[in-house]
């Protein structure tokens, strides 16, 4: 695939039961996603039973250019214990892992670890983890960090990254507080794009696109099957846990959809069977729906997760396609 060098694709790797299952899932998935030309490999979320770094370390040993990107939740980590983990990767690979700040743990998950800690204390907790790793890894003297939940005593020092080799940050937009934390910590807000408004440099999106609609439901229809009648239940229990309120747009969204052919496709997320929001359709279709991202300045996409290699093929169509309209919008679709 060949797309502008602005343009950066992040795949992700879908929840497994097992270790053993997500491990060999993450080996498939990176290899899919660099064959495909993508940047990055958002590899599990931080509450799923394989740990997220010995993954980000798979993907580092079975690819060559492949970025992993490491959910990471302050309530499980410390940002010491991150950044080391960061730079021994970097010095084994010569390419450090972006990290996904607060990754995507619902408030049940937090509970379950004996994080109690309201909305507003858990973003003043991640701004100061994320200043704490990045002055880890810049290594600009001796670090000294007095806040509200960490506190860093001229630590160890650690090899200092380069600036070009340093990790992206990024940060789920679900609050006005992630916006103030992703200006300090220069985090890249994750916009789901139900959400979304203005000029998000990064949205959060699934597709299934084939050559015609007709396939391209008919595949949506067999992975996304009607049948799990519980799990709509079950989401909007977790959302009741949640003052997340990317989720609670999200089913808000849900609940308006009464045709399958609307611009994005909620039913996969409602039932729990997907993260987000869904474009279904031919190449021509979907590409119309990605253009006016393109066009609104967004860069980067971060897609669920592909159920086939042949998904990532046809996920490349759809931005060259969107792409080579935005370059020449009188071109003929071909």
């Amino acid at each position: 695939m060949t797309l502008s060098s602005r343009l950066h694709l992040i795949s992700s790797t879908p929840q497994c039961d097992t270790s053993k299952d997500q491990i060999s899932t993450v080996r498939r998935a990176a290899h899919w996603a660099e064959s495909a030309g993508h940047d990055a490999l958002l590899v599990g979320t931080d509450t799923g039973p394989a740990d997220p770094w010995a993954l980000a370390n798979l993907v580092l040993d079975e690819t060559e250019q492949l970025v992993p990107v490491v959910a990471v939740q302050p309530a499980m980590e410390h940002p010491y214990a991150v950044a080391r983990r960061i730079s021994t990767l970097h010095r084994l690979h010569g390419r450090a892992p972006h990290i996904e700040l607060g990754a995507r743990a619902g408030a049940r998950d937090l509970v379950s670890v004996g994080d109690r800690a309201p909305a507003e204390a858990r973003h003043v907790r991640l701004l100061e983890f994320g200043q704490a790793v990045r002055a880890l890894l810049s290594n600009a003297g001796p670090i000294s960090l007095h806040g509200e939940f960490y506190e860093l005593r001229n630590p160890p020092p650690l090899p200092a990254l380069a600036p070009e080799a340093q990790p992206q940050f990024f940060a789920a937009a679900t609050s006005r507080g992630a916006e103030r934390i992703s200006r300090q910590i220069d985090a890249t807000l994750v916009h789901d794009v139900t959400c979304a408004d203005g000029r998000p440099s990064c949205i959060r999106v699934g597709i299934i696109a084939r050559d015609t609609d007709a396939d391209a439901w008919d595949v949506a229809a067999s992975r996304f099957p009607e049948e799990r009648s519980g799990m709509t239940f079950d989401r909007r229990l977790e959302a009741a846990w949640t003052d997340d309120p990317t989720q609670t747009s999200l089913l808000a969204a849900a609940a308006e959809e009464t045709h399958r052919d609307r611009d994005l496709w909620l039913a996969p997320f409602e039932r729990r069977q997907a993260p987000c929001a869904y474009f279904v359709g031919s190449h021509a279709d979907v590409a119309r729906r990605v253009r006016p991202w393109l066009e609104a300045g967004t860069c980067t996409f971060m897609l669920d997760a592909a159920a086939c290699e042949e998904d990532l093929l046809h996920t490349g169509v759809v931005f060259e396609r969107a792409w080579r309209r935005l370059q020449s919008p009188l071109a003929v679709s071909g």
